[in-house]
Formats: C-alpha cells, sequence, structure tokens
C-alpha cells in the first residue's frame, strides 16, 4: 500500500517538478531559435535542431505535468486533536502530521486514535496521549506523568537510572548540514517548526540556521536526533543573553 502524504504536499512536488521541465525546454527552445535565426552556412544546424526538438519535448512534458498535478487520489481523514479534516493521498498507516494544529496523529489500523489530556503534576503544563502510549513524560519539565494503564496490560517502566536532569540553561537549536531535496528532511522540519515547504525549504538552503532559540536541552536533543534520523544535522548551542 503506499504511503500516506498530505495530498497538498504531492500536487505542490508535482507542480515543482513540471516547472522545472517546463522551464528548462523553453530555455532550450529558445536558445534554438536564435540559433536558427543566426544560422549562417547552417555548421550548427544539428545542435540547433536538438535544442527545438529537446526543448520543445520537454516544454511539452512540463506541461503535461503541471496539468495532471492536481490528478491526485485524496482521503479525507479527522485529526483526533483539532477535528478538522486533513486530504492524504491514501488512508494513513501510520501516525502524520495535522496540516492545521501541525500535531501528530496517532493511527492504528488505518484510523486515528482518540487523544487524552491529562496535566503535569510537576509544571502544570498540559500534555496528551493516547491508548497505545505506555510511558508519558512531560514535554516541559522531563517528569514522568502517571496514566491509566487497561486491566491486564504490564506497566512499562522508565530505564534504571532515569531522572529528570534540572537543567537551567535554555539552548539553540542550529540547522547545519540539510539537503533542500530531501523529502524526509522537509517533513521532518515542517512537523518541527509548523511552516510550509516553500519555508522550509528556504531556511535548508541557507544553513547555518538557527531553528528553534530558547528552548531545554533534553528538547533540543530530541529534535536534534529526529533530524540525525534523515541525515539532516543540527548543532545544539548556547543561548546568548
Amino acid at each position: 500500500m503506499p504511503k500516506a502524504e498530505k495530498t497538498s504536499d504531492v500536487i505542490e512536488a508535482r507542480a515543482e517538478f513540471g516547472l522545472e521541465w517546463l522551464i528548462g525546454g523553453l530555455i532550450a527552445l529558445a536558445i534554438g531559435i536564435v540559433l536558427w535565426i543566426y544560422r549562417g552556412e547552417g555548421t550548427l544546424i544539428g545542435l540547433t535542431l536538438l535544442l527545438l526538438i529537446g526543448g520543445g519535448g520537454a516544454t511539452a512534458y512540463g506541461t503535461y505535468i503541471l496539468v495532471k498535478a492536481k490528478n491526485v487520489p485524496s482521503v479525507d481523514v479527522v485529526c483526533s486533536y483539532c477535528q478538522k479534516v486533513n486530504k492524504l493521498t491514501a488512508t494513513p498507516e501510520e501516525g502524520f502530521l495535522c496540516s492545521f494544529c501541525h500535531r501528530r496523529v496517532p493511527v492504528r489500523d488505518g484510523r486515528p486514535l482518540p487523544v487524552f489530556q491529562v496535566r503535569c503534576g510537576y509544571c502544570n503544563e498540559l500534555n496528551y496521549y493516547n491508548e497505545t502510549t505506555e510511558i508519558l513524560i512531560c514535554e516541559s519539565c522531563d517528569h514522568e506523568i502517571p496514566i491509566a494503564q487497561e486491566e491486564g496490560r504490564p506497566k512499562k517502566q522508565l530505564p534504571r537510572g532515569f531522572v529528570a536532569q534540572e537543567d537551567p540553561n535554555l539552548y539553540d537549536l542550529v540547522l547545519v548540514e540539510a539537503n533542500p531535496k530531501h523529502e524526509g528532511q522537509i517533513g521532518a522540519l515542517q512537523h518541527m517548526l509548523a511552516l510550509n515547504r516553500n519555508q522550509v525549504k528556504e531556511i535548508m538552503a541557507s544553513t547555518p540556521a538557527v531553528l528553534l532559540t530558547g528552548i531545554t536541552r533534553k528538547k533540543a536533543e530530541m529534535l536534534q536526533a529526529q533530524l540525525a534520523v534523515h541525515d539532516a544535522r543540527a548543532e545544539i548551542r548556547p543561548t546568548q543573553g
């Protein structure tokens, strides 16, 4: 089964691909026309014909891709957090990023799971969990938050030696190496920053770039690891006061 992607992202990617062919074809045609007009005794007639034929073909192909770009399968999936409808290319088999609230929606057997809210007893920060969550760690203070367990379901324990570290310092997450054509990196940064594809690609093209500033070291390390999975490299630097 094909992986479920955002319909809008697929349309945008196809449109970019079509534009590349269209622009390249038009440039080749323009050069070919100029060479044909000033062909003289025909010493460059072979190159001229190649540019005209190739440019015409590339222009036609790019135009075809642009016309067909919006013909993408669409499945409506409701976000468990904000209850808004996301349009995906297929029924999701794994969690996906909501286009509206930018949270990762948990999925099981092709259906979004309901989510529940609980406040941390240490910092009062609101956290979310679902029925598959086994251990819930507060996103703000890193303490474990007790959650209800199904009867007969063994309770998971934190690894021995886990202690919430109170680090009073704040840090910046700086992107130092990325590939603007890597879809995995683009998706990870969209999830992290809640930006659209073009904004994310601009950031990726201007490294080193500060992604987030004034965050805890625990959060910075978690996000750094998420980027590393997709072969992007980020550094954690102390926030300058």
